[in-house]
């Protein structure tokens, strides 16, 4: 694979989640403020649900697998703890980020 292809291939994984996030911003949204950033306090982390791609997606090389690498890296970077299966059942109020990448085909 040439760096074109795996430049243009990082890219596409970029756009889809930012499109993912896009589309999901009714549904929630967050706010970096003081007030608002109390809300956080004491939760101790969340745990990432990837719903499936299309088939002919993943033959691009946007697979289901790469988002939720990509989408607990950039958790952790944050500095927020990724909760595993266990720990996310063992959590009261059982914290969870779903990430639906819709990509017209």
């Amino acid at each position: 694979m040439g760096t074109a292809t795996t430049r243009r291939k990082g890219w596409f994984v970029w756009i889809a989640l930012s499109m993912s996030f896009l589309n999901s911003a009714s549904n929630a949204h967050g706010q970096d403020e003081e007030v608002t950033r109390s809300t956080l306090r004491g939760f101790s982390g969340v745990h990432v649900v990837v719903q499936p791609v299309a088939p002919q997606i993943e033959k691009e090389g946007l697979t289901t697998d790469q988002i939720q690498k990509d989408t607990e890296a950039k958790i952790r970077a944050a500095g927020m703890k990724v909760l595993s299966k266990a720990e996310f059942l063992k959590t009261p109020g059982k914290p969870y980020l779903d990430v639906n990448a819709n990509i017209p085909l």
